[in-house]
């Protein structure tokens, strides 16, 4: 999934950079695009279906940074976009 992020970033030709994120506490985010201004946390997971305790790194993440970012995505193996929260996105990794 790191690499497919990778490649439409360059297929849109972006100067953007990729980031692994953790706390000291453990918390995590699988992939960081910094797009300079703007931070897009992505968390990935290999379920159709996902619960809101699997993903404390991300929300996390976003309270950390919310000055920075307006939405974090999940991406699952379910068969369509699902909103988890006011500004949690679930896609599906075709949906890249």
């Amino acid at each position: 999934m790191i690499l497919e992020v990778i490649r439409r970033i360059r297929a849109l030709n972006k100067n953007y950079r990729l980031y692994y994120w953790r706390t000291t506490n453990g918390a995590e985010v699988d992939c960081v695009v910094d797009g300079g201004k703007a931070l897009i946390p992505i968390e990935i997971k290999s379920s159709s279906y996902v619960t809101l305790s699997e993903i404390k790194g991300l929300k996390i993440f976003l309270e950390d940074y919310k000055d920075r970012t307006l939405l974090g995505y999940v991406i699952t193996l379910g068969k369509k976009p699902e909103k988890l929260a006011k500004n949690i996105l679930a896609i599906t990794w075709d949906y890249l």
